[in-house]
């Protein structure tokens, strides 16, 4: 499978490293993208169904999301996201695994360590499934943790992190000026003032179907701007599942964050 593969390239590729000499190694692991095929007995470890043989429905499941189902029963969900739970923490042992590696060889206490997405997957959250089709949060709302030697921690960062701050974060640990990067250091104190809107953007794609969209949060405030249609508002606070647009009740509201868009230069 993909992680027990990659798993064992990095660590053969980490034995010829000298333990003095820096290394930098980029690691993309693809256990939580369809088609979801942890091993069984990982499945077995989540999955609550007990209609048919598990082999079969895990296929169905999996011959369903390849579809790109639009009309998820609300059978079909639940096991969908056992699968996906399953997938993730086979991910998770392939990973413990490196780490082991890496302390057993004296490593550890001196790598920097980031673990990161490149976005979310919908498990028929608002009737769709994997991505590339919407900007809502269980998209554009990924994991990320850090390790840095010689800072203190655990911490969890107050403000709104975008994926762009992990470049700039890594070379601040590495200790390369990282001015000219894109994002803000997440190991140095935010600055006074208001946040800056964050921004997101779906390509569209030949092979995804998906549709050029943007999305802008502001605060708790989010825009969605499908083509062709209204801009939706949710208020992350009250609505987190992104269930109701509030767009509505504040125009005005609407109006602002659009012009911010706008200032973006986003080509439409």
């Amino acid at each position: 499978d993909w992680s027990s593969d990659v798993c064992s390239s990095d660590l053969e590729w980490l034995a010829q490293q000298s333990t003095s000499a820096p290394w930098f190694l980029y690691l993309h692991y693809m256990d939580t993208h369809w088609p979801y095929t942890p091993p069984l007995d990982t499945i077995r470890r989540f999955w609550h169904s007990t209609d048919g043989a598990l082999a079969d429905a895990v296929s169905a499941i999996n011959t369903r999301v390849g579809q790109r189902a639009s009309d998820l029963s609300a059978d079909e969900a639940p096991p969908l996201a056992d699968l996906y739970d399953a997938a993730i923490a086979h991910f998770d042992t392939q990973l413990g695994q490196l780490l082991e590696a890496l302390e057993s060889e004296g490593r550890l206490s001196n790598t920097v360590l980031c673990i990161v997405a490149d976005h979310g997957e919908e498990l028929g959250d608002h009737g769709g499934v994997r991505h590339a089709r919407t900007l809502y949060e269980e998209v554009l709302r990924i994991p990320l943790l850090m390790v840095v030697p010689n800072v203190a921690g655990p911490a969890r960062v107050d403000r709104l992190v975008r994926i762009t701050d992990v470049g700039r974060t890594l070379l601040d640990a590495a200790g390369i000026d990282g001015s000219t990067f894109p994002g803000r250091s997440l190991l140095r104190p935010s600055t006074t003032g208001p946040e800056e809107p964050s921004f997101a953007e779906l390509m569209p794609g030949f092979l995804t179907g998906a549709i050029h969209q943007y999305a802008l949060i502001d605060g708790d405030m989010k825009l969605i701007v499908p083509p062709g249609s209204p801009p939706l508002l949710f208020d992350l606070r009250n609505d987190p599942g992104e269930t109701h647009s509030v767009s509505a009740d504040h125009q005005p509201l609407v109006e602002e964050l659009s012009r911010a868009l706008n200032r973006m230069d986003v080509r439409r």
